[in-house]
């Protein structure tokens, strides 16, 4: 990301806040400033931090508290989401994603005024939750993994959602595996004798045959894409009619 919408530090300002870098002023209001900043990791982020004069006011730090408490229950695709926040600290500070684009003026001043229909690819999960029966809490947590990783993309309000970060044919189910478990030796082994998934993922039952026999191989080749046409890699599919032709392995 470039930061054009920054502007630089003033020599007051400080340079770090908690673990973050701060590289830019991205604005100012009565509450406080809001900057540019960097995580470790390099990745963008921005960082509210209150006015001195307020933190010195038991008061208002309480109700900052409520207000970090009140912003870390929206589900991100509704607004910024919050990555970190310390009340506490000498100069309060919340800290949430950095989503760079142009300001809300600039939308408008472009295309007209905003209007209630949504991106085509986006998904919001407050529907797929209950279509695909997984408690909304736990599918945010792996929409948020997969952020992270940066295989998922987000937009706020009402024509916001999930949608990915890159073609769907680029995205192997290794990576999405290692967004959410970790290295791909954690993959843990199950029966398949009743393993069952429903819709588009119908041919994941086919994939975990095949990686009994080949995990790697079978992970790095097999896309989002594979998945959602029906049609698996020829080893793949060659893979699993090899495990099924194992009873004994299959009723394991």
């Amino acid at each position: 990301m470039s930061g054009d919408r920054s502007e630089p530090l003033r020599p007051r300002d400080p340079r770090r806040l908690g673990d973050y870098e701060l590289i830019g002023r991205l604005g100012e209001g009565g509450m406080g400033t809001v900057y540019l900043a960097r995580d470790k990791s390099g990745v963008q982020v921005a960082v509210k931090m209150i006015r001195a004069d307020l933190a010195h006011d038991e008061e208002f730090r309480g109700r900052f508290r409520s207000e970090v408490a009140r912003a870390r229950q929206v589900p991100p695709f509704c607004t910024a989401e919050v990555v970190d926040a310390d009340p506490d600290a000498e100069h309060p500070y919340l800290v949430v994603e950095y989503v760079e684009g142009p300001t809300l003026q600039q939308v408008v001043d472009e295309k007209g005024p905003l209007t209630g229909h949504g991106h085509g690819a986006s998904h919001n999960p407050a529907n797929g939750h209950r279509a695909q029966d997984i408690p909304l809490k736990f599918l945010l947590g792996i929409l948020s993994d997969l952020k992270r990783a940066h295989l998922l993309r987000s937009q706020r309000g009402a024509e916001g959602g999930y949608w990915l970060a890159r073609p769907a044919g680029e995205i192997a189910l290794a990576d999405v595996i290692r967004a959410i478990d970790g290295p791909l030796a954690n993959v843990h082994d199950t029966s398949l004798a009743t393993l069952a998934y429903p819709g588009p993922a119908e041919q994941l039952r086919e994939v975990w045959m095949a990686v009994r026999t080949s995990l790697r191989s079978v992970l790095e080749v097999v896309t989002l894409a594979d998945l959602a046409n029906g049609e698996l890699p020829a080893r793949v599919q060659a893979l699993a009619q090899e495990y099924e032709a194992d009873v004994r392995t299959y009723q394991a």
